[in-house]
């Protein structure tokens, strides 16, 4: 997938997971489309690719119809790491997964961008733990 990319301008890996959270069965908040639309304003300033990461790649082509974008096909979750942590910039989910791909992506300086509310009422009370210094909240 990824030497398929056009490499002409940074790609912005959107990840965008569903799973047990769009069931309503974990305390993990799910991140809706809102969410990743005022992420993507976060590079309003740049021209970018934003490659959408997910582990429901035809929900993402039905719902996150977006100029410069393009869907991840169906992969394994290293594969789908792999694309996360190699990205120039990256936007979040809040999950594990997310977070660690975002930290492996730091040193080369890229942009990262998270929800502000990461768990679901009744979760955790803070989620300050969670988040970066210089992680963009949104």
């Amino acid at each position: 997938m990824w030497e398929r990319l056009p490499h002409d301008r940074p790609v912005v890996a959107c990840h965008v997971r569903r799973g047990e959270t769009a069931a309503g069965t974990h305390w993990l908040k799910l991140s809706e489309i809102g969410y990743y639309e005022r992420a993507l304003e976060c590079f309003s300033d740049l021209d970018v690719l934003f490659l959408l990461v997910s582990d429901e790649p035809d929900w993402c082509r039905a719902n996150c119809r977006w100029p410069n974008s393009v869907v991840a096909e169906a992969a394994p979750a290293a594969v789908h790491f792999g694309l996360l942590a190699r990205c120039d910039h990256l936007i979040i989910a809040n999950s594990t997964f997310s977070w660690w791909a975002a930290w492996f992506q730091e040193p080369r300086g890229g942009r990262a961008v998270g929800p502000k509310q990461w768990y679901t009422p009744g979760g955790f009370d803070d989620a300050e733990q969670e988040r970066r210094p210089h992680w963009i909240e949104v």
